[in-house]
């Protein structure tokens, strides 16, 4: 397990937190952390079958060790029932057997206790790898609220300064239209004042053509008149 450990690497060693980009999480973060969850759960895959392998090797062990001693047991008793001749009862044989008894028990009681070592080393590796992914869980789901809010703000910020300057454009734009008006309306006052001065210009010329007009008339009948009663004399 330490070994799984150490070659998970310094990014095993990372900070479980993921720097904020303008529409998530970045991504070469989120694929460092699921290689690194993937890597948790491989060595953990590993480590439960070597734990099966285990319990299976001692498993076949004591299958193995049962069936002798059974077999031993079903020759004490062969034994036992066979008439006693000096062949059968010979203290060399019932040592050898008392001490494969012994030893049988012993292997027995010895992988009695690696399994449950091995048992209880497992169970220990699955409460850590548990405690682990919920709190990685636990992390991403405070990122997530966290980021969540993050981006609310954000969001909240963009559209006040987008209203600001819509604002902004607006009056400006309220405001060259208004200069434009009071330019066009000076122009067009501009405009009317000089067609009425351009007006009143030629309806004096016209009267003081009329003037003259009736002036010249006056005059040329009086010449009339006066050459008349020249001609009269």
């Amino acid at each position: 397990m330490a070994g799984a450990d150490e070659a998970a690497g310094p990014d095993a060693r990372r900070p479980d937190h993921f720097d904020v980009v303008l529409r998530g999480y970045n991504t070469r973060q989120v694929n460092e952390r699921v290689t690194r969850l993937e890597f948790d759960l491989r060595t953990a895959t590993r480590e439960r079958d070597l734990a099966r392998a285990g319990n299976a090797e001692l498993a076949k062990r004591l299958g193995a060790a049962e069936e002798e001693l059974i077999s031993l047991r079903e020759r004490v008793r062969k034994l036992a029932d066979e008439p006693v001749t000096g062949e059968n009862v010979n203290e060399r044989v019932r040592m050898m057997m008392d001490l494969a008894a012994e030893e049988i028990a012993e292997q027995r009681r010895a992988a009695e206790r690696e399994l449950a070592e091995q048992r209880a080393e497992l169970q220990q590796r699955r409460v850590q790898l548990e405690r682990k992914y919920n709190e990685h869980n636990d992390s991403l789901d405070r990122e997530y609220d966290e980021l969540k809010a993050k981006l609310s703000r954000e969001h909240e910020q963009l559209m006040a300064r987008a209203r600001a300057e819509a604002a902004k454009v607006t009056r400006f734009a309220e405001e060259r239209a208004a200069l434009t008006v009071r330019e066009a309306d000076e122009h067009a006052r501009q405009q009317t004042a000089a067609a009425d001065e351009h007006t009143a210009r030629m309806r004096a010329l016209h009267n003081e053509f009329r003037e003259r007009l009736v002036a010249a008339r006056a005059t040329a009948e009086q010449a009339v008149a006066e050459l008349a009663r020249m001609a009269d004399e």
